[in-house]
């Protein structure tokens, strides 16, 4: 199973019943292969909390494949890794993984790297609790877990002359 992170840099509070809401830019430049299968995605997000709350389990964690149009995973994720540090400190909390998909089936390689622009994916932080504050702050980054499509039954055949491969790949 082959892994590709993407980043982006996120400053964001909010209050009780608040979303955080931001979307993490794919790469056109150094694409998952378009036959690859994703397995998995796993979000590792720099969080906080006021002191005294929200707790773990009242965080709720999900996303959006931008690229097929598709709404919000209605499959609720909490951090693995808890508890929450206090603000103004943070600390990478972690949410999915490897085989998870948030529920959410529609994921392909075109869903971070759309040809020749890269594609968004949307992150959702919902501060489900009552009371306290919840940051997001600094680096957050989604590491996306697939794996490429065996090779096919095609064959090329050379009948004469030759080939040079400098860099890069032959795809059939």
């Amino acid at each position: 199973m082959a892994t590709k992170t993407y980043t982006n840099s996120v400053g964001s509070k909010v209050g009780a019943g608040g979303n955080i809401q931001f979307t993490i830019n794919g790469d056109a430049s150094d694409p998952i292969p378009l036959d690859a299968t994703i397995d998995g995605i796993v979000l590792d997000l720099r969080i906080a909390v006021r002191p005294g709350g929200p707790a773990v389990s009242e965080v709720l964690c999900n996303v959006q494949d931008d690229h097929n149009g598709g709404s919000f995973s209605t499959v609720n994720r909490t951090s693995s890794t808890g508890p929450f540090v206090a603000f103004p400190s943070a600390a990478v909390e972690t949410f999915g993984g490897s085989t998870d998909l948030f529920g959410l089936t529609s994921w392909t390689a075109e869903s971070f790297n759309n040809n020749a622009t890269a594609a968004t994916f949307t992150v959702r932080l919902t501060h489900n609790g009552s009371s306290g504050v919840l940051y997001a702050d600094g680096n957050q980054s989604v590491t996306v877990h697939f794996t490429e499509a065996a090779a096919g039954g095609s064959k090329i055949t050379l009948t004469g002359g030759h080939i040079t491969l400098t860099t890069g790949k032959i795809t059939l």
